[in-house]
């Protein structure tokens, strides 16, 4: 793969273009190629006097390799032009995959900038031609300024450097989720926020608890999430029909619920689990409690494990400590694992 090579002039920039076609290549091929070595191209122009500072520009990108030309107690800088020179493909297709910011990229990889030299302004023509003669393709990509602070190295046009969206991903499919409370919904409102954010598998559309007037229901109306009520019933199976019932009616569209539910548990010789998990624990002397969160079935505390989180007991615990800590490791956990369910169904179809 050759490398994009750029010049740096006393008050111009020149740089090399690399082939455009690189993200479709392989990952081994694109990561295996071997760096780029500038030596026959450079080392008549080293010789002739031309170059007054040259980098390779490699980890670090521009940002970071261009500036070692320079004495960071004299009082000159460099100017980069962004859109100066074309980006090879895979720059933009990082940048949309990431997604990953401009700036980041400019100090990250080298975004088809192989080497940079500085030249006094008069020679620039005359550079360019010998590294053409040399099968180079030199661009102009900025200056040597007085510097303005302390930094070394400025970007101009930045916001236009990339075009990420030739490769950004087009709109996915999500899976709808209800979820069931009791309470104040402190897990209810990390899964809903989880949700909403970008490359989210998931959508929250409604929050069904079995008691009126409930804090998770304030919230989840706050956050703009459609709220049902259904009392308990007696019978099993007409608390099922009425929650299928009310979720047809109130949206009109299949509603692919993903149940977690979180029990505390102990990670050692013994599983504690049930209403009673962290009194239990501390009555038995664990050492170790946490939260389990697993597909629910028919039995109590049962089903295949999803995710786990552990919480070590420290001597001064007590019920709140611990369900406070064990409360840290739910908020972290339930998201991570809603998301991973919901990943599995789309890409199981």
């Amino acid at each position: 793969m050759k490398e994009r090579f750029a010049i740096k002039g006393k008050l111009s920039i020149l740089a090399v273009l690399l082939p455009q076609s690189v993200p479709f290549f392989c990952f081994g091929e694109v990561l295996l190629t071997p760096t780029r070595l500038y030596v026959r191209s450079l080392l008549p122009l080293l010789k002739e006097g031309f170059v007054k500072g040259c980098a390779h520009i490699t980890g670090g990108g521009v940002e970071e390799n261009a500036v070692r030309m320079l004495d960071p107690t004299a009082s000159l800088a460099l100017k980069v032009d962004a859109t100066s020179w074309k980006k090879p493909a895979i720059f933009d297709w990082l940048a949309a995959m990431g997604p990953v910011t401009a700036s980041t990229m400019m100090r990250t990889f080298n975004c088809g900038i192989g080497f940079v030299l500085v030249v006094a302004a008069s020679d620039v023509s005359a550079v360019e031609q010998r590294l053409i003669d040399a099968s180079e393709t030199p661009v102009r990509i900025g200056s040597v300024v007085k510097k303005q602070g302390d930094s070394l190295i400025s970007f101009t046009n930045m916001e236009a450097a990339f075009s990420p969206s030739r490769f950004a991903p087009g709109p996915k499919s999500t899976i709808k989720v209800g979820i069931l409370i009791s309470g104040t919904g402190s897990n209810m409102e990390k899964l809903i926020e989880s949700s909403r954010k970008p490359g989210s598998y998931c959508e929250v559309v409604v929050v069904i608890s079995n008691k009126e007037g409930v804090k998770g229901l304030e919230i989840a109306n706050a956050m703009g999430v459609e709220t049902i009520v259904i009392p308990h019933t007696q019978v099993r199976e007409e608390g099922d029909s009425k929650i299928t019932e009310a979720e047809f009616k109130r949206f009109k569209h299949s509603i692919s619920q993903v149940v977690l539910k979180t029990v505390h548990i102990v990670k050692d010789i013994k599983f504690i689990a049930g209403a009673h998990a962290v009194r239990d624990a501390l009555k038995f002397g664990a050492k170790v409690t946490g939260c389990t969160i697993h597909y629910v079935d028919e039995q109590v505390d049962h089903g295949s494990i999803i995710a786990q989180g552990a919480v070590p007991i420290e001597d001064e615990d007590d019920e709140a400590s611990l369900h406070a800590k064990i409360r840290i490791i739910e908020h972290k956990l339930y998201p991570e694992a809603m998301q991973r369910v919901a990943k599995i169904a789309i890409c199981s179809g």
